[in-house]
């Protein structure tokens, strides 16, 4: 039995589509005295995203695996073309959702010296974001990412803070559970 390899040249196909929708929400908490107001906003943004299953040839070689006449060519993967097809081949549609929600809290003040009010800034752009899948056989939910920063002492210093938040727990090595935290146990995310 022979084998011939038949060579063709790498081509690379891919194709997606995404929407998105954002928007401002504000909100106020009115106070008597030196601090007048503080004033949350909220940026909630929402993002669809869709790539079609595209079963990229370029990864693949024809092969005949018998010399008989009537020989049929099969498909073999070849990971030294995988390599240079950039990237990965999607064998099934990839469909997700994004969401994030941006947050800045202020605050309105007078001093006992001011005539006119001033604002402060008190937590400059509390973000959270994560996506979901639609079409994944597990772990749909994305990691919860939450991260924020302010400047203090009169923009001298910036403090900035940043966590992640996994959506499902671990078993007893510390792998990750294909169920929900919450759905198992009635628990919120974890920091990872």
């Amino acid at each position: 039995m022979d084998t011939l390899v038949s060579f063709s040249p790498i081509n690379v196909y891919d194709a997606n589509a995404s929407a998105s929708i954002s928007t401002n929400l504000y909100g106020t908490l009115q106070f008597k005295g030196k601090l007048k107001a503080i004033r949350h906003t909220l940026r909630p943004t929402f993002s669809f995203g869709y790539s079609p299953k595209l079963l990229n040839s370029a990864a693949y070689d024809s092969i005949y695996t018998s010399s008989a006449p009537n020989a049929k060519r099969t498909q073999v993967s070849n990971i030294y073309r995988e390599q240079f097809s950039r990237g990965q081949i999607r064998t099934k549609n990839a469909f997700t959702i994004n969401y994030g929600f941006t947050n800045l809290f202020e605050a309105k003040y007078r001093g006992s010296r001011d005539t006119i009010d001033k604002k402060l800034k008190l937590l400059d752009n509390i973000n959270v974001r994560g996506s979901y899948s639609i079409e994944a056989d597990s772990f749909n939910w994305s990691p919860i990412y939450v991260s924020t920063n302010s400047l203090i002492f009169k923009k001298w210093t910036n403090v900035s803070f940043n966590a992640v938040f996994d959506p499902y727990g671990l078993d007893t090595n510390g792998v990750r559970n294909k169920e929900l935290l919450w759905k198992k146990s009635r628990k919120t995310c974890p920091i990872r």
